[in-house]
């Protein structure tokens, strides 16, 4: 037996593959390679082998246990002599309209026991659902629903038994389709009336600081390149996270170096930062923490422009900045496809990328509402409502799919709402429905119309003007309005002079300005400041009051809260009506920049309560105390109309715009008749007309 002994002196064997438990995607280790003999053994690492093995007699089996359903052996060759390994199997997971399909790999006798039957069973949900010839490979299940779990394993036979486990879970995505055209009374199609489905059924995905969604090329073991962002680019999507720590919602890199092109996260603060190449935006206000709801978010490049949108509205902006020209690997919800920090804790919904800047009026049109998938330059939308599985399926015509890791779907959605946006013909078709086992939906069309507008002043030579026009603060007053701006300039928003004797600006009775930001009363010689500076390009609300009957008191105001208070000396009593002007000193220097709207006098000076009962409604205009009411919603030419009974019409110098942007809601609401109708999908009835 010494020769016997020799011919097994090297026996070489290969430790397995090892896949990082923290990671999804494969990554592999180079292994180690061991050299054994019968006698001892030592382990060689970089070292190649070759083993020529004769034997010369049988191997020699220690024991069998046969069982009622499975048997082992053990031995040299006991893996030989056992049921048959399962087949690998794989079920599509929603990647088809209507139909599972089945796909597995039979275990060859040079991996496994041999299969000796020649037939495989399909079984789905422990019923048998085809036997097939050992020779197919695939099945395509047509008998399935969307939103119902099937568990598919295909079964191998020999003598000693049957293959057992190795199942996988296949499913439909939701199928439903509701259409439909809304008209007018006398036929005439309706544009951009948005229809919605009642109850609303979706999904979220939520992320607990060690999952994310990413996007491999198995067959090329590498990232895969997303091409949308190499010029003009929006991304949108929905975030709510209770978390105050840094972390990444969106990472696209350079494939070559790994390096940061695009970055989307949460600061420390909770604040939102957007960074595209090497230029890094903040938002001011805070989106992430205790409490947080859902948010919408949408950045926009366009054209060496950065803009960032939070709930419409600006919060973040920067210029000459290069565009990328290049693909990209992306990843949601960690810092990179390599870089396994700062992962998000928080949920997603409804993420889109388009490959053009999206306008800010279309963003605020559409972010409550999902898409068809087929619009113009949407390059990827991951509505994220998958029931579940491995997978994340891009609806837009490009199928950019990715795959999830150690992420869980979640029933807390964002306010995004089933539905569609009729076309010019009034056409609409609301597809992707989830019904379940049958579901009865309301469906209803609504259309707002913004009604209101403010001003764009240029901070160059923009203002309004009333040379002739006069108001009266003589009994105490309350002035207040509304602004917007980004600006550090010293800009005066309103002021109200004596035209007999006022020659400069430092000669006006009342003065509301921004210094560096900073909110500066100016009452006379007297002086009140706010707290903190406001240039954040958000809607701030302003109001200052005199109460001549209190002791002459002065009180500042900052979007409904007190600021500040000071007691005003008689000497400064305005005893004759005033001379007032918007966005300037009236004597051709500190101009506004920025939007202004909702410009209203009081007699009298109301209390707190009451500027914050009415600062977010817009008023009638003959209100009990109003003298001048403002409400900038001209919308054309160039006059600014007192829409109070005083009729103190302003004259628009300049060539400021004309806006929607507007702090206030100010819409039309049309009405339709029928108001609703009812729908019902189910899984004979998928369709609805």
């Amino acid at each position: 037996m010494a020769n016997a002994k020799m011919l097994f002196k090297y026996f070489s064997i290969f430790l397995p593959v090892i896949i990082l438990s923290q990671i999804c995607e494969p990554v592999y280790i180079v292994p180690k390679l061991i050299q054994t003999n019968s006698l001892a053994g030592e382990m060689t690492d970089g070292s190649n082998f070759t083993a020529n093995i004769t034997v010369g007699q049988a191997i020699t089996i220690n024991q069998i246990d046969n069982v009622t359903s499975n048997s082992a052996a053990l031995g040299f060759w006991s893996n030989f002599l056992k049921e048959p390994v399962s087949p690998v199997l794989r079920a599509s997971d929603g990647a088809h309209q209507d139909m599972v399909m089945i796909e597995w790999d039979i275990q060859d006798d040079l991996t496994g026991p041999p299969v000796t039957v020649d037939e495989v069973t399909l079984v789905r949900n422990d019923f048998i659902l085809a036997t097939l010839p050992i020779s197919q490979t695939q099945y395509l299940d047509f008998n399935v629903f969307p939103g119902a779990d099937y568990q598919y394993e295909a079964i191998v036979s020999n003598t000693l038994g049957s293959s057992s486990g190795g199942e996988d879970g296949g499913f439909l995505n939701p199928n439903g389709v509701i259409t439909g055209q809304v008209l007018t009374g006398s036929g005439n199609p309706v544009k951009d009336t948005k229809v919605t489905l009642s109850p609303n059924l979706g999904k979220s995905i939520q992320f607990q600081g060690d999952g994310y969604i990413y996007w491999f090329d198995e067959d090329i073991n590498t990232n895969r390149q997303f091409a949308g962002l190499d010029s003009n680019y929006t991304i949108e999507t929905w975030f709510r996270s209770v978390s105050e720590e840094e972390q990444t919602m969106y990472s696209a890199v350079d494939s070559a170096s790994a390096n940061n092109y695009i970055n989307i996260g949460l600061t420390a603060g909770g604040r939102v930062s957007w960074t595209h190449r090497d230029v890094t935006i903040e938002s001011v206000e805070q989106f992430a923490g205790p409490g947080q709801p859902w948010h919408h978010l949408a950045v926009v490049f366009n054209n060496g422009v950065m803009t960032m949108y939070t709930n419409g509205a600006i919060s973040g902006e920067s210029t000459g900045v290069d565009p990328l020209n290049d693909k990209v690997e992306m990843v949601l919800g960690k810092n990179g496809p390599a870089d396994h920090t700062k992962y998000f804790s928080g949920y997603l919904d409804d993420f889109r990328i388009w490959n053009y800047p999206v306008e800010w009026e279309e963003i605020l049109n559409k972010n409550d509402l999902t898409l068809r998938g087929n619009e113009d330059h949407l390059v990827a939308y991951w509505k994220l409502d998958e029931v579940e599985g491995d997978n994340v399926f891009d609806l837009s015509d490009n199928q950019f799919h990715g795959s999830v890791c150690n992420i869980v779907r979640s029933e807390v959605f964002a306010p995004v709402y089933v539905g569609d946006l009729t076309d010019t013909l009034g056409n609409y078709a609301i597809n992707g429905i989830y019904y379940g086992q049958g579901t009865t939906f309301t469906v209803s069309p609504s259309k707002a119309t913004i009604i209101g507008r403010s001003l764009d002043f240029d901070g160059i030579d923009d203002y309004v003007a009333f040379q002739l026009q006069r108001i009266n603060l003589i009994a105490g007053f309350t002035i207040e309005g509304w602004f917007k701006t980004e600006s550090s300039n010293e800009m005066t928003l309103f002021f109200a002079e004596d035209p007999a004797s006022a020659e400069d600006a430092e000669d006006a009775q009342v003065r509301f300005k921004l210094e560096q930001g900073i909110p500066k009363l100016y009452y006379f010689d007297q002086t009140l400041s706010g707290p903190s500076e406001l240039n954040n390009n958000s809607w701030h609300h302003w109001a200052v009051t005199l109460d001549a009957d209190d002791g002459g008191n002065l009180n500042l105001f900052i979007d409904g809260g007190a600021v500040t208070q000071a007691s005003v000396s008689t000497s400064s009593e305005i005893s004759l009506i005033s001379r007032p002007g918007f966005a300037s000193n009236g004597y051709a220097a500190q101009f506004f920049e920025g939007d202004l709207d909702e410009f209203r006098i009081w007699s009298g000076a109301r209390n707190i309560d009451q500027i914050s009962g009415t600062m977010n409604t817009p008023l009638i205009g003959d209100e009990n105390g109003l003298i001048n009411y403002w409400n900038f919603n001209d919308g054309v030419g160039a006059l600014l109309n007192d829409n109070s009974g005083s009729l103190v019409t302003g004259t628009i110098v300049g060539m400021p715009a004309w806006t929607i942007d507007i702090p206030l809601e100010e819409i039309f609401e049309h009405y339709y008749e029928p108001e609703s109708r009812q729908s019902t999908l189910n899984y004979s009835n998928t369709s609805v007309d």
